[in-house]
């Protein structure tokens, strides 16, 4: 069995598709034989269901080696509150946990897909954050950024923070809605500034190329 190091889906902000990009991303891999199973440590906003721990789960399902995993699987923090982790919790976050529950999933895996909470900065702890999640879990970061108005600004300040902070990375563009006019708007500059960009749906394939290569 392979082994790649785990990803940690980010994004620019909340309402990007982190979980559809993670679940897009786990349906590929299994369909190109890499076993992978998705992960989110921490989800707010929980009432009867804990939603996009369910989505991912039922996609990782999807590969019959994962029929017996449930939700506890894939999770280890669960906060009712809609708020940022360390606004909506109830009882302390461990990190230790969410190492130990990764490394539970990584023996079972190929590679496994990390859903954050939030965007980068989006806090944990008081002075623990999303991206710190990457160097702690020693995983590879996929910056997702939306076609929406205000996303050049968004994007041009996470990439900035990446390198900074000396992650490796890889990003690429959700399309959210066709009528943001995004390729007669803010296309222009993405193209002009870094050539040829990534498309989620379109360049899935070498989205994964990019972040398996080792």
């Amino acid at each position: 069995m392979a082994k790649f190091t785990p990803i940690l889906i980010c994004a620019t902000n909340t309402g990007v598709g982190k979980s559809f990009s993670t679940t897009k991303i786990i349906d590929y891999l299994n369909s190109i034989n890499i076993d992978t199973v998705g992960f989110k440590p921490i989800e707010t906003g929980v009432f009867d269901t804990a939603q996009d721990c369910e989505l991912l789960l039922k996609h990782t399902k999807q590969n019959i080696k994962y029929k017996n995993l449930e939700v506890d699987d894939i999770n280890c923090y669960k906060f009712s509150l809609p708020a940022a982790p360390y606004i909506a919790k109830d009882k302390k976050i461990k990190l230790k946990n969410i190492k130990t529950k990764l490394k539970k999933l990584e023996k079972i895996s190929d590679v496994v897909m990390i859903e954050s909470a939030g965007g980068l900065m989006t806090p944990i702890k008081k002075n623990f954050f999303m991206i710190d999640l990457a160097n702690y879990l020693n995983a590879k970061v996929l910056l997702i950024t939306p076609s929406r108005l205000g996303c050049i600004n968004e994007t041009m300040l996470c990439l900035e923070l990446l390198k900074h902070r000396d992650i490796k990375y890889e990003w690429c563009i959700n399309i959210m809605n066709d009528k943001d006019d995004f390729f007669n708007i803010s296309y222009n500059y993405y193209h002009e500034k870094f050539g040829d960009v990534l498309f989620l749906d379109r360049d899935i394939k070498k989205i994964v190329e990019r972040l398996l290569d080792k």
